[in-house]
């Protein structure tokens, strides 16, 4: 007859390794990866990731460190941004914090009959009227794929354009 034991857990037991909170949040705070912290409390990535999701304070002391080095990091650029002197740092700030007035690219959305083929040059050989330089034909016919003739024509966007306009309200 057989015996209502426990089952056994196979495997080699857990080590349970006493973590100190404040050191993991200032591990955080360095800028470490996880795996990096995981190796030096030398444990595998794994393990590291099972505790993580086990233990409410080994998760929060780590947030707590990495949003710490996140705030300094962000005081550092707007710093660095409002002197005047670090360019970079400026347009960073403006392209994340304002993407839709400051990004690279803007969309052009052109309705034209189907077919209608448009090539824009953005290079020194267009004149500053919007003409071609000399020796390029402004509306040269061009093939699209289905044979159809397209045009093509220089593009000059009007003063001021992609600029970003000023945000209504008060004066300063």
């Amino acid at each position: 007859m057989i015996e209502n034991r426990p089952a056994r857990r196979r495997g080699r037991p857990k080590k349970l390794v006493t973590l100190d909170y404040e050191q993991i949040k200032t591990l955080g705070k360095f800028g470490m990866k996880d795996e990096e912290i995981a190796a030096f409390l030398k444990m595998t990535r794994k393990t590291f990731f099972e505790r993580r999701k086990e233990d409410p304070a080994l998760d929060a002391a780590l947030k707590t460190g990495k949003i710490e080095a996140d705030l300094n990091v962000v005081k550092s650029l707007y710093t660095r941004a409002i002197s005047g002197q670090d360019t970079t740092a400026s347009i960073f700030w403006l392209k994340n914090r304002q993407p839709d007035r400051w990004r690279d690219r803007r969309d052009l959305t052109i309705d034209e009959p189907q077919g209608a083929v448009f090539e824009f040059k953005f290079s020194d050989e267009i004149e500053p009227d919007g003409e071609l330089a000399q020796g390029e034909d402004e509306m040269a016919a061009s093939q699209t794929a289905d044979g159809q003739a397209g045009k093509r024509a220089a593009f000059t966007p009007e003063p001021g354009a992609g600029e970003p306009e000023p945000e209504s309200g008060g004066e300063l």
